[in-house]
């Protein structure tokens, strides 16, 4: 990339509920510049907060209270979730985690 050309945005928009998606939308960012350093610039943003709880209020109330019910109901939620094992924390950019060449 020539010093002049601007690197391609990628921006991971989540929504602050429990931290889980902020978390997530982080590892994939730090995973993204492990790869490919300084290739991209990377950009992780919550939703809610970039456009301001007032104009969305109301998919937020609506978003918070289906956690909620389905907290009530932890099989929903369980269901609606694919398990996923958690990445160890501190893991490097190694042969194991290079993405695969497309042929």
């Amino acid at each position: 990339m020539n010093a002049g050309e601007r690197r391609p945005r990628i921006l991971f928009a989540t929504i602050a509920a429990g931290g889980g998606h902020v978390a997530v939308a982080r590892a994939m960012a730090e995973a993204i510049e492990c790869h490919y350093p300084g290739r991209f610039e990377l950009r992780v943003s919550d939703y809610m907060k970039e456009v301001g709880v007032k104009k969305v209020a109301d998919l937020d109330r609506l978003h918070k209270d289906i956690w909620r019910f389905m907290l009530r109901y932890p099989i929903l939620a369980r269901t609606s979730q694919r398990e996923r094992p958690s990445p160890s924390s501190g893991a490097s950019c190694g042969a194991s985690h290079a993405p695969r060449q497309m042929t």
